[in-house]
């Protein structure tokens, strides 16, 4: 089985648009951190972060309140 991910962007928060559709892909994982990558308090969550330049599998641990897809696709 192939798995797919798509540069699907991201809906920001503020304004509900979408962001980076075509460009960045981005795919929320489970894992989350008892603070963010600044060292400051809360409950952040990691994420995969991919685009034409790499991937980064684990960035973060930054905001869990922009609009990424939840899993992937397959077929």
């Amino acid at each position: 089985m192939d798995i797919i991910f798509v540069r699907s962007g991201y809906v920001h928060r503020h304004d509900g648009s979408a962001r980076y559709l075509g460009v960045d892909g981005y795919h929320r994982s489970t894992t989350a951190s008892p603070v963010y990558y600044d060292g400051s308090a809360g409950l952040p969550g990691y994420y995969l972060h991919f685009n034409a330049s790499g991937v980064n599998p684990s960035d973060g641990p930054g905001n869990r309140w922009y609009g990424f897809p939840i899993r992937c696709l397959a077929y």
